[in-house]
């Protein structure tokens, strides 16, 4: 990529999600933290434009779109739940990833985002974060913790997951149709690149 951000997504291609689930928590140890000066904070109510800041900063290469489609309205009845926690990791005072996680599924808990921006990749940052989560999911001792990935992120989240115990329960193969991405999205993913 080059440190190129992608805006277009690859309509008709073969978009695969790979659901995981972990029923206990991690027998591992968690990894060693990140080199540097960092902060994991929660973000409680965060305003439209830094939750999209987050989305968009981790999610932009791997053509992340869904929360993109909401209006503001709707993406805050989201964020400011109760039940949903952003936790925000900062490098050197720089926001440089996050993991939300769902609880409002009952006793399920999704991890519903989680990723760290591209500049801050390579670092440890993700493996340390992720574990984070996992732990504070652990905590309200739900009956399973799930996440979902696919084939346009990271080619090494799938493997991550596993590392960290999650197992794979189900698969999906579908085509990205033409116009799945409406233009008010790819106005917002095409805005962050200018």
């Amino acid at each position: 990529m080059n440190g190129e951000p992608q805006t277009q997504l690859n309509a008709g291609a073969q978009l695969v999600t790979t659901y995981l689930e972990m029923t206990s928590p991690p027998l591992t140890a968690p990894p060693r933290p990140p080199a540097g000066e960092y902060t994991v904070q929660r973000v409680r109510k965060p305003t439209g434009d830094f939750y999209r800041f987050l989305y968009n900063g981790v999610g932009r290469p791997h053509h992340w779109w869904e929360r993109n489609e909401l209006s503001d309205e709707e993406l805050f009845a989201i964020t400011s739940h109760d039940l949903v926690e952003i936790h925000a990791f900062y490098m050197e005072g720089c926001p440089a990833g996050y993991v939300e996680l769902d609880r409002r599924a009952g006793n399920d808990i999704e991890i519903a985002y989680f990723g760290v921006f591209p500049e801050y990749q390579g670092r440890g940052i993700g493996p340390y974060l992720l574990r984070l989560g996992i732990d504070q999911a652990w905590v309200y001792e739900p009956s399973r913790l799930w996440v979902h990935t696919c084939t346009e992120d990271s080619p090494r989240a799938l493997p991550l997951y596993r590392r960290f115990g999650f197992e794979v329960y189900k698969r999906k193969s579908a085509n990205l149709p033409e116009g799945l991405i409406s233009a008010k999205a790819k106005a917002k993913h095409s805005s962050l690149s200018d």
